[in-house]
């Protein structure tokens, strides 16, 4: 008797397990994007009812959660796709500067750095020019700039490994496809 297949012929006990396949930075990259998009309707939230009363409020935190996570992880990523000769993603990866990386790891990570850096430009804004005198001002956009580029960062890094998972018939695709809708549907829904 024959185990039980999916329809695209794979073992159901593989591709039960198939979430484990997804490579680590692929799952940070999505909690990344999620927090920035719970943090971002928070932090409006937050300064319509309460006010700007600090730099450490909770719906802060969660939108910078996301460029400290894009950052360290995309700059691991790229670190080790460099320097390291057997890295399994050398083969498809991009130049840049001499580093050596999927390209969303470098989208990514400027959007990680571009986030932090607008931290303290923002804070020192609403020293010198008072409370959310608007919302887009300079390190807003370049908040925003950042939050964007790390979800285009996130999205390129999943669809490449959803192309190299199809292309070796492996049963994370799938997943990897519900991943990508998800991160799209964050995306066009405004984050």
């Amino acid at each position: 008797m024959t185990a039980a297949t999916t329809t695209a012929g794979i073992p159901r006990r593989e591709a039960s397990r198939a979430w484990m396949r997804v490579p680590w930075y692929i799952w940070c990259g999505v909690l990344a994007v999620t927090s920035a998009s719970i943090g971002g309707p928070w932090d409006v939230s937050w300064h319509r009812s309460i006010g700007r009363d600090t730099f450490w409020t909770p719906a802060h935190m969660a939108i910078y959660a996301c460029g400290v996570l894009a950052a360290i992880v995309c700059g691991d990523l790229i670190l080790t796709t460099t320097f390291r000769p057997s890295s399994p993603l050398r083969a498809s990866s991009v130049r840049v500067f001499g580093f050596r990386a999927p390209l969303g790891a470098f989208i990514a990570a400027w959007g990680g750095i571009a986030m932090l850096t607008s931290a303290p430009f923002d804070n020192w804004w609403h020293s010198a020019y008072g409370l959310d005198v608007k919302i887009v001002s300079p390190p807003h956009t370049l908040l925003i700039l950042g939050m964007r580029a790390v979800s285009v960062g996130v999205i390129f890094l999943i669809l490449a490994e959803m192309n190299r998972a199809r292309a070796a018939g492996e049963p994370n695709a799938g997943i990897l496809q519900a991943l990508f809708l998800y991160i799209g549907g964050l995306v066009v829904a405004g984050q």
